[in-house]
């Protein structure tokens, strides 16, 4: 056992072999909480080079959120419209804040916008609908047209022109 309790596995075999070869070249165990990251994806691929430690979870989403932006758009900064799905930089996006955690979700003000607009439209649609024919509308989220993994919505671009 290692001091916070955990078993040492055999650092050539078996399931978290890639924390033993962190701990190894370390020289010491990893701090609780830690977690390992395999940089090429491959969780099989356990060399040191290959590996990388984030502090916590937290840490760990923010370094695939990067990846996930470069391999969309090649910017690693830049993140997704929670709304249209296009990627776009920081300097256009609004933080959209959840209560004590790290912001990973990002939107643009007209989206939100049109998104609000849809929904409000959906919704005054629905109280219309007559009772007597047994329909009623849940107010499930409008479905926003998805611009693929553009980087920037065609609608924004024509706006910075």
């Amino acid at each position: 056992m290692n001091p916070y309790g955990r078993p040492l596995a055999d650092p050539e075999a078996g399931p978290r072999r890639y924390r033993q070869v962190v701990e190894k070249a370390l020289g010491h165990p990893l701090p609780l909480g830690a977690v390992v990251h395999h940089i090429d994806g491959n969780r099989q691929n356990n060399r040191l080079e290959n590996l990388q430690v984030c502090t916590d979870e937290a840490e760990h989403n923010w370094v695939h959120l990067q990846k996930a932006a470069h391999d969309a758009c090649g910017h690693e900064d830049w993140r997704k419209c929670y709304f249209c799905k296009a990627y776009d930089d920081l300097k256009y996006l609004k933080p959209l804040r959840k209560k004590g955690r790290r912001v990973t979700t990002f939107y643009h003000p007209e989206c939100q916008k049109a998104y609000k607009k849809e929904l409000k439209a959906r919704h005054d649609a629905a109280s219309n609908v007559s009772t007597h024919s047994g329909f009623h509308n849940t107010g499930l989220l409008p479905s926003m047209p998805a611009e693929g993994f553009s980087t920037v919505s065609p609608a924004l671009e024509s706006e910075r022109a």
